[in-house]
């Protein structure tokens, strides 16, 4: 890779027994490509590499692939939900995303998660922001509303904020690896963040690990400074897990949003020129080459 290369996109894809991160993160970087046109990276390791198709990666989505093997081989199963009606466990491998200070051969960086859209070119305001972490604090659903469950708001009830890792910008600051080496260490001790804390035990979640991270870096106040700052284009919009794709048309998308109250009931949505997290991704799945048309 070039080192004129000052800016980019990374992408961790690391496939489990049910997903396939790698077809996800070429969606997604070829989003990326279309609106921000940045240069894209994905790190992933060789197994994820042998399953998937060679020649979807390998046709110019990416300018570099970065064969990182996992060394942590912690259990870190998650509950994934596709609709109301199906639901499925599988390895959730996101126990090395903190290192991406480290792998990162841009000056300025988002990192993005595969299941995410970009549908727009605001983030490119990232980059003239002068605060060296950039990160999304408030969410809304595919209804414009808050988020339905309380770990998607805070910790717990009564809590710290939760910050998303969905979509972190980056820079090569001082600042920058102080927050990635407190996040190595809430980490690395997860389980006495989650007794002190008070969030749910098991699942590790990248989310709760940035959040206690700032909350630790700004001496244990959610204020206002210059070194965190929120993205632009805030509130992150995001379709949930019991969240579906009725169809994708030449300019956007139309949602199935589920009530969570009552989930046999569904609202139709439409979206157009938003950036989303798309977390149903089996939906991602059966309507990934209609989706891929939005990009190409």
């Amino acid at each position: 890779m070039s080192t004129s290369n000052k800016k980019g996109a990374i992408f961790f894809a690391y496939n489990n027994e049910q997903l396939d991160y790698v077809k996800l993160a070429c969606l997604s970087a070829t989003s990326v490509k279309k609106h921000l046109n940045l240069s894209c990276m994905m790190i992933t390791d060789s197994g994820s590499l042998a399953y998937s198709d060679a020649n979807l990666y390998s046709s110019g989505i990416f300018d570099d692939v970065k064969v990182y093997e996992k060394t942590d081989s912690t259990e870190n199963i998650r509950n994934y939900y596709d609709t109301p009606y199906a639901r499925y466990k599988a390895q959730f491998n996101n126990l090395n995303k903190h290192e991406v200070f480290d792998l990162s051969p841009y000056d300025q960086t988002i990192l993005f998660d595969v299941d995410y859209l970009v549908n727009n070119n605001i983030l490119n305001l990232a980059f003239n922001i002068a605060s060296p972490i950039q990160l999304y604090k408030n969410a809304h659903t595919l209804k414009n509303a808050e988020p339905d469950h309380i770990f998607d708001k805070r910790l717990n009830d009564v809590s710290i904020p939760l910050y998303w890792s969905t979509v972190i910008y980056f820079n090569k600051s001082v600042e920058s690896k102080l927050f990635f080496n407190m996040w190595a260490h809430v980490k690395e001790n997860y389980e006495y963040y989650q007794s002190l804390y008070k969030f749910p035990e098991g699942l590790y979640r990248t989310d709760f690990a940035v959040s206690i991270s700032m909350h630790l870096l700004k001496s244990f106040y959610d204020c206002v400074d210059d070194v965190f700052a929120e993205l632009p284009g805030t509130p992150m919009k995001y379709m949930a897990y019991k969240d579906d794709i009725d169809s994708v048309t030449k300019d956007g998308i139309i949602f199935f949003a589920n009530d969570q109250k009552e989930e046999w009931k569904n609202i139709l949505t439409y979206s157009e020129g938003e950036n989303l997290h798309m977390m149903n991704k089996r939906a991602i799945e059966r309507h990934y080459d209609e989706l891929m048309e939005l990009y190409v």
